[in-house]
């Protein structure tokens, strides 16, 4: 896995409140249930969940982003 896309995770994970946390887990905990069926399981919470990530979403660092996108997520850092 992306060692970037892990660290935005990470970012927007702590960027949550405690309750938001505390769903998130819960929500997370029945999609890895979920992926032993044969279809994925999305609830409307757990995409309202999901959904919310972005509406919080912590402001970036980096300049551009849209523009270089594929550059910021799959380069090596110089």
């Amino acid at each position: 896995m992306n060692t970037q896309l892990v660290e935005s995770l990470v970012q927007v994970i702590l960027s949550l409140s405690d309750e938001e946390r505390v769903l998130l887990g819960e929500k997370l905990s029945t999609a890895s249930q979920a992926e032993t069926s044969a279809e994925p399981q999305w609830t409307e919470e757990a995409v309202a969940v999901f959904l919310s990530l972005g509406r919080n979403a912590v402001p970036g660092r980096l300049k551009n982003t849209a523009v270089h996108h594929d550059r910021y997520l799959y380069s090596n850092p110089e």
